[in-house]
């Protein structure tokens, strides 16, 4: 019986460390940057959001919020706002070294169809 307490213990240990350590060391900055980049450098679009938060439990989650796309036209107003962005990840795919997103939702999310190059009338 006390093995059986002890392995309990061992693993609700290691599992209060994942959830104190998991957040600390993803590289979620240096993701939002790179993502920021790539969309700048393929579509030539700004994408502006702010710094990502992690919760760990019961499931792994990444939320992003006050997430922007703008024209690279001056003066236009962002083409696509959203308010929140929630991607569950699936923790069988983080021990593989993998991103499996199991549910992604959005909030408060706004979609401007406009042209950005169009000029008023």
């Amino acid at each position: 019986m006390k093995v059986m307490a002890w392995l309990v213990g061992i693993v609700l240990a290691v599992l209060l460390v994942a959830a104190i350590a998991i957040p600390v060391l993803l590289p979620l900055e240096t993701l939002v940057d790179e993502l920021k980049h790539r969309v700048k450098r393929d579509t030539g679009y700004e994408l502006a959001m702010q710094a990502p938060s992690v919760s760990v439990f019961p499931s792994l989650v990444i939320a992003l919020e006050d997430i922007s796309l703008a024209a690279p036209v001056a003066g236009a107003g962002p083409t696509m706002s959203i308010g929140q962005a929630d991607l569950n990840i699936a923790w069988s795919s983080v021990w593989r070294g993998e991103i499996a997103v199991e549910r992604f939702s959005l909030s408060d999310w706004v979609l401007d169809l406009r042209s950005p190059m169009a000029t008023p009338a």
